[in-house]
Order: structure tokens, then sequence, then C-alpha cells
């Protein structure tokens, strides 16, 4: 019996100490999700999109959300190079970051003029 018992706590202490795989992709569309414009709270999401990116370099999602919150926090040639990146990387929905890349364009040449 007393083996019994050290052999399940052996087995919880292993799967216990198994690393979790952390989501952090949606740990920043949850930042994105809440439409901060909170520079704190924008720079936490962009962390969590590099960090999904070193687990999954060629995450498009990633990228497009990445791109999403460097435009936020008004750093315009971060965002185009992430775009761009996701654009090389992706054809299928070159059309929706195309698009995307062009609205930050349009809305940075609109702050400019009313100034």
């Amino acid at each position: 019996m007393r083996i019994k018992i050290i052999i399940v706590s052996v087995i919880f202490f292993i799967i216990g100490c198994v690393e979790q795989k952390v989501d952090y992709l949606n740990m920043g569309k949850d930042i994105l999700s809440t439409n901060t414009m909170d520079k704190t709270e924008l720079l936490r999401a962009i962390e969590y999109f590099n960090s999904e990116l070193k687990i999954n370099p060629n995450s498009v999602e990633t990228l497009k959300n990445l791109a999403i919150a460097y435009s936020k926090i008004h750093d315009d040639e971060k965002s185009y190079k992430v775009l761009s990146k996701a654009i090389d990387q992706n054809n299928i929905i070159a059309e929706e970051l195309h698009t995307l890349k062009g609205l930050q364009y349009f809305a940075k040449i609109n702050m400019k003029n009313q100034y």
C-alpha cells in the first residue's frame, strides 16, 4: 500500500512539473480587444505578441495583431514592417493586410495635416 502511495505521489509531482503552454497570442488579443489606448497596456500586448513569435515565428495572426498594437502606440514604421512580413508569409489574407496597411498610412497622413 505504501508503494502505491509513493508511486501516485511521484506521478502527481511529475504532472505538476510539466511546463504549461502560455497562450501569449490570446493574452495580447485580450488587451487589444479592450480598445485601450494606454501605452503601458499596449506595450504589454506587444511583449506578448513578440513572445508568441518566438514560439511560432510564422504566425500571420500574431504579426497582424502586433502591427495593430504598434499602430496604436503610433510606431508606424514598426507596424508597416510587421505587416509587410505578414503579407510576405501569407498570400491568402494579403488583401486584408494591405487594406490595414493602407488605412494606417492614410490615418498618419490625416494626423499630419491636422497639425
